[in-house]
């Protein structure tokens, strides 16, 4: 290319050549100006197949696109109604309705549920009324009408019911309002009830379906019109219907736009003189097939169409022909250049992303026992060496226990096509043991067979091992919580229990959730306790409280606050603790310091009287023994001076 220009860009320093060399020049460059007509129009036609094989799939891919759009918004309903306990209709209107505006070409979606009958024996589907409907308007389906009078859609829900997958209808006819029938399907996908708490469990029952009505011609205008107009017309026909019910949409070129119905598509599409590109598209259990046909006015390469006509008008304008072709053709290679460059990149994000991960990504084969590929974070994982030979199969490095596990898994997927996923040990190579999960999906080829399982491979040890001591730990609190001698209960801010650990006399635990604490007080003490519950909501402070129950039991306790984010009191705990025989032993405490008290003051009153006592006998043994030394002589001054007069006679002591 680089010698082309340069040969282009020196012819104008050459000399102005001779009459006859220009004559020459003139013929061949007229010859070659034809020769050149000839192979630029070959060019240009081959250019133009390519370019709207291009845009032709470009176009299916976009109404491909917008079918998987529509059938993951039903998919996703089912997965609301499914996980949601109770769905009212605003909330399923509002939920609807964005799904609605989201993915266009749906005309209406429902909730549809499934009233039964017995019969033989078993329960057999009898009518299936409609429950909720989006939008409310008059020309869709209305709350209470019942689809079981459909034969189509009757057979579509059954369908869907005994699958367990989603499952859609044959043609539906939508009345316009200039007079016109536009076609679409219903699309129905089943509700199961499953055990509480087990969404994997096979162990479910049919609870209703989600159902939308999508229409293709909105759809196809939805995913056509985000394209550039370039004269291609679409035609969508349903290759599982009867041929009368095979017709489904024709999207005309915005350029060039007729009207081929389902009485002139067979026509229109065995029509040799217009270029079509045909593809067959998988919709869940039918198969749809897309015929872009080209138009007179298809957009390609605008201005190739006018320069060979020039050419043969001016020969002398081949050279810009040829330089402008030249550059076509350059631009074609920077293109393709930057093409591969942006593959490289690609390329080299995953190999960067696949290497820096700590998840391992693997490819295999439907079975599941060749690797097809296998990312370098497995190593890591398995703790390989890189001397060591890279591993074959998944089922190599597992536990021998666990390998019939993870086979049984990768199977079930390569068979059924769905997802799978597998928790098991694998042993390194040091011989140590890891825990690892495997998640595995199905790949699926243009004949809807699955071909190759891919997925990725990760090390939860630590993660199962934190939550073995989590559960551990929980077992723990939950004993020391359910086996405390106090009573302990959280409530909300109006005094209603959320949990208690204990059953008391009057009330077993599980029947005082969702009831007033107040019933487990006494009648004068319930009003100081709301009080003082507002106070720790409002304030987020600690209360304390006693008081003495109608059985004759005194209690004491105190209210604490549960704080959450930024401080607001969410929950309060209520500890209450039986304190009677404290109480009694404190009374009994209390009389017996009494009872010492009056000891104290009588053995004090006595310890006075016995004071002079005392005294009184320990100084009469005195006057005793005087008054026998004192008898003589008073007798002998009574002899010499006389008696003295005695008012009381004196007798021996």
């Amino acid at each position: 290319m680089r010698q082309e220009t340069e040969f282009v860009s020196q012819l104008r320093y050459l000399r102005p050549p001779q009459n006859s060399a220009i004559w020459l020049v003139a013929i061949v460059g007229l010859s070659l100006s034809l020769a050149a007509l000839v192979l630029i129009q070959q060019q240009l036609e081959a250019h133009k197949m390519l370019d709207f094989d291009w845009v032709a799939h470009n176009r299916i891919r976009a109404i491909s696109h917008g079918l998987d759009n529509n059938l993951r918004a039903i998919a996703t309903l089912q997965d609301h109604i499914e996980s949601s306990d109770n769905v009212d209709p605003a909330g399923f209107e509002m939920f609807a309705e964005a799904l609605i505006e989201r993915y266009p070409g749906i005309e209406t979606l429902a909730w549809v549920a499934v009233a039964e009958e017995t019969r033989e024996g078993r329960a057999v589907a009898d009518s299936y009324p409609v429950l909720y409907a989006a939008p409310q308007r008059g020309d869709t389906l209305q709350v209470g009408f019942d689809l079981a009078t459909l034969p189509k859609f009757a057979e579509t829900l059954a369908r869907a019911g005994e699958t367990g997958t989603l499952a859609v209808s044959g043609r539906i006819a939508y009345p316009t309002p200039r007079g016109s029938t536009e076609y679409g399907f219903m699309v129905a996908s089943p509700v199961l009830r499953r055990r509480q708490g087990d969404r994997a469990s096979g162990d479910a029952r049919l609870k209703g379906f989600t159902v939308g009505l999508v229409r293709l011609d909105l759809l196809a205008q939805a995913a056509i019109s985000l394209l550039e107009p370039r004269g291609v017309e679409v035609l969508i026909v349903d290759e599982t219907a009867a041929p009368e019910e095979r017709f489904l949409a024709f999207y005309g070129s915005r350029l060039a736009p007729v009207e081929v119905g389902e009485t002139d598509y067979l026509a229109w599409w065995g029509d040799e003189t217009e270029p079509k590109v045909t593809e067959r598209v998988p919709l869940v259990d039918r198969e749809l097939t897309i015929v872009c046909g080209r138009t007179p006015l298809f957009r390609s390469a605008e201005a190739f169409q006018q320069s060979p006509w020039i050419v043969l008008v001016a020969g002398l304008l081949f050279t810009m022909l040829l330089s402008f072709y030249l550059a076509r053709i350059r631009e074609n290679l920077r293109i393709r250049l930057a093409m591969e460059d942006q593959l490289m990149e690609r390329e080299e994000l995953f190999r960067q992303m696949t290497e820096t991960v700590d998840e391992a990504f693997w490819a295999t084969d439907a079975s599941g026992g060749t690797l097809l590929y296998l990312s370098p974070a497995f190593r890591n994982i398995t703790g390989a060496k890189e001397s060591e030979p890279p591993t074959t199969s998944l089922l190599s490095v597992a536990y021998a226990e666990d390998r019939p596990m993870l086979a049984e898994a990768l199977e079930r997927a390569g068979t059924e096509g769905g997802d799978t996923e597998a928790v098991y040990r694998i042993e390194r190579s040091d011989g140590a043991l890891r825990w690892v999960r495997t998640r595995g999906f199905a790949v699926r080829n243009p004949a809807g067979l699955v071909y190759r399982l891919v997925g990725f491979t990760e090390d939860i040890t630590e993660r199962k091992l934190a939550d073995e001591a989590l559960r551990d730990s929980e077992a723990k609190l939950r004993d020391l919580f359910q086996h405390a001698p106090d009573i302990i209960m959280t409530v909300d801010k109006k005094g209603k229990v959320l949990l208690m650990n204990r059953s008391i006399p009057s009330l077993p635990a599980e029947r005082a959730i969702g009831r007033s604490s107040l019933a487990l007080m006494p009648k004068e003490f319930r009003k100081w306790f709301m009080k003082a519950l507002k106070k720790v909501f409002r304030k987020g402070v600690t209360r304390k409280f006693e008081y003495s129950a109608d059985d004759g039991t005194y209690w004491e306790g105190r209210i604490v606050p549960i704080t959450g984010e930024q401080g607001v009191v969410t929950a309060a705990i209520v500890i209450a603790a039986d304190v009677t025989e404290k109480r009694n032993l404190e009374a009994q405490a209390l009389s017996n310091a009494r009872l010492a008290s009056i000891g104290v003051l009588a053995a004090g009153v006595a310890h006075e009287i016995n004071n002079p006592n005392n005294a009184i006998q320990f100084n009469a043994t005195l006057i005793s023994r005087a008054w026998h030394d004192i008898m003589p002589i008073l007798e002998e001054y009574c002899e010499e001076n006389g008696d003295v007069v005695r008012t009381h006679p004196i007798e021996d002591a």
